[in-house]
């Protein structure tokens, strides 16, 4: 821990140096935490399986823009060898006991850190940061099921897990660069040793596996601006630098029709958006095809009526309920209160309750036919698309006996989406692209694990 004691003191200098010298020339974070891996002498996001490097990466990632009393306490020898203590004996249990004795801060070191940070909280989004590099650092058959995790982090947060996500959603999700690792590392892509990362741009070369031991080697270029003519010469002429049997440019969410353009002269350049990309393996034009039918075989596009609904709102510590709200044509309907709870950062879960025939499985339909139809409209302007909605109705999975097996038989049987197996569609709903819809979950809910 010496070693590392020492190294704490040259982290926290250059997350604080970076993140000052970020606001005044209004980079974004990536290129802020780019910077520091760079002036620390480390060549890439993705730490290696030692515990030193999880945590320095972890810290790294977690600190950016945040005070030097949240880093200070994050360097002390204590705190490093409860988190040491965590991974080496794979139980992340250590933490919840280490936090009931190092999370009033203020007790520490004679009050030198500051009261207006929430403590709890801060320990808690560590953690999460801290496992998701874990993660990176693993191959899948080496990732384990997180159940434990969430549990434990349940008990640090105290009923604050929604602000802890909120705060860190990028951190659980991922960078875009680290979703597109992950989501080639879920189609069996194996990703070389090969990696370069700029402020302008992340490169990888990864095999992508064509029949039994023969692949091919795709140089792949990301970029968060948008793609230009000039993006796809500069691929090019990297093409033949690495002698690779194609090239992908990737933009974050738009590509020029001069890129396209370009692109189209070389059959051996690509040009895509993040969200292009991922149709080219997750296609579910079938599904859509299925849900446009049930709502216009029933009239629901035409015969549903706008319903209203009511919330309770509940005190958060006595847990007793203090009013009711109504959401009704001003607030536009229930419609409009999922609108609203779909775009905030902190949701989790929503349940619709209501008694035999008030309209909750119309109204599921309904609202799913109308993303889907912003959906397909983003996809046809190269617009960000909104969550995919799939309408799962669980009368039809009552031999389901777990999550794993009812989602398979939805993709795989009743809607043969061509998804590369079941870890696809969990990739997919951690990067944030679906939304799950249960119709009837009253019917089986005690059948169903958590």
């Amino acid at each position: 821990m010496a070693i590392l004691e020492g190294l704490m003191l040259n982290v926290v200098s250059k997350i604080l140096e970076f993140s000052v010298e970020g606001v005044k020339k209004r980079s974004n974070r990536n290129e802020r935490t780019l910077r520091v891996l760079q002036g620390l002498g480390l060549a890439s996001q993705q730490p290696e399986s030692s515990f030193e490097s999880i945590y320095v990466h972890a810290l790294i990632e977690f600190g950016i823009d945040r005070p030097k009393a949240t880093l200070d306490f994050f360097k002390r020898p204590q705190i490093q060898q409860a988190y040491c203590d965590a991974f080496e004996k794979d139980d992340p249990a250590i933490l919840y006991n280490e936090a009931n004795k190092f999370i009033e801060w203020r007790n520490i070191g004679g009050g030198e850190y500051e009261v207006s940070i929430n403590h709890r909280d801060e320990f808690a989004a560590f953690t999460l940061v801290f496992h998701e590099m874990i993660s990176r650092s693993r191959t899948p058959a080496e990732l384990q099921d997180s159940g434990k995790l969430d549990q434990i982090l349940r008990l640090i947060q105290e009923g604050n897990q929604q602000k802890i996500r909120a705060k860190n959603i990028e951190m659980i999700q991922g960078t875009l660069p680290d979703q597109l690792k992950a989501w080639f590392k879920t189609l069996n892509y194996s990703i070389q040793t090969y990696e370069k990362r700029t402020t302008e741009y992340w490169e990888w070369i990864v095999n992508v596996p064509i029949r039994r031991r023969s692949y091919d080697r795709i140089l792949v270029r990301f970029i968060e601006s948008q793609a230009e003519r000039i993006d796809v010469e500069k691929l090019r002429d990297q093409v033949r630098k690495h002698d690779v049997d194609e090239g992908w440019l990737v933009a974050s969410h738009r590509v020029s029709p001069s890129a396209i353009q370009e692109a189209e002269k070389d059959d051996k350049v690509e040009c895509y958006t993040f969200d292009a990309l991922l149709d080219e393996d997750a296609d579910f034009s079938r599904y859509f095809k299925w849900l446009e039918n049930f709502v216009l075989k029933r009239q629901i596009h035409t015969d549903y009526i706008s319903l209203a609904c009511k919330r309770d709102v509940i005190d958060e510590e006595s847990k007793k309920k203090q009013e009711e709200e109504v959401y009704a044509a001003d607030q536009g309907w229930i419609e409009g209160y999922i609108d609203r709870w779909l775009d905030d950062p902190c949701k989790e879960h929503i349940s619709v309750l209501g008694e035999f025939g008030t309209g909750k499985t119309w109204f599921a339909h309904h609202y799913a036919y109308q993303m889907m139809l912003k959906y397909r409209e983003a996809k046809k302007k190269g617009l960000k698309r909104p969550r995919l909605p799939l309408v799962i109705q669980l009368r039809d999975y009552s031999k389901a006996l777990n999550s794993e097996s009812l989602f398979s038989d939805f993709f795989f049987r009743k809607h043969e989406i061509p998804l590369p197996g079941y870890s696809a569609f969990k990739q997919l709903n951690r990067m944030g692209r679906l939304l799950l819809i249960f119709d009837g979950f009253d019917e089986m809910a005690d059948k169903l694990d958590r």
